[in-house]
């Protein structure tokens, strides 16, 4: 997706790219919009697949129950509860950290207020991006113990 937000810009007269109305919007679509749905789609498939190997170690451990309200029951498990509140806060925090600045943009409003704006969001969407990394590294068991070990060899 990063590919098609300069792809507009790559045209012989850029003046005219850059002087569109229509600029501030796609911008909004290729860097909030279309990796948002992509995110949506990505994740929805991933907690499906989770589910499904979650029902069937259950089903072939043993564990599944003939009461089909108690096995409704099982189905969202402590394991799916986390992944799909993972998956919610990842989702939020980027959509909130920087859907604000290109709203902002593409509603072309200007003056002090607009500026003061565009500063605060400009650092939100940096912070949005921080704690995604930040996220990612703290809930990957890999690469928790790989940078524990790092920093235990430097000490």
């Amino acid at each position: 997706m990063g590919l098609l937000a300069p792809l507009m810009l790559l045209s012989k007269n850029l003046s005219i790219c850059v002087t569109q109305q229509w600029m501030p919007y796609y911008k909004l679509g290729v860097i909030v919009i279309f990796p948002s749905l992509i995110s949506i789609i990505a994740n929805s498939v991933i907690f499906n697949f989770a589910c499904l190997s979650t029902r069937r170690i259950r089903l072939h451990g043993g564990i599944a129950s003939m009461n089909p309200i108690r096995s409704r029951q099982e189905r969202l498990r402590h394991r799916e509860v986390y992944l799909l509140k993972q998956m919610a806060f990842m989702f939020c925090v980027h959509v909130g950290g920087w859907a604000p600045i290109y709203i902002i943009a593409a509603s072309n409003i200007h003056g002090y207020l607009f500026s003061a704006l565009y500063g605060f969001f400009f650092v939100l969407a940096q912070i949005s991006t921080l704690c995604n990394i930040l996220n990612l590294f703290l809930c990957h068991h890999e690469i928790r113990q790989y940078l524990i070990n790092q920093i235990q060899q430097l000490l």
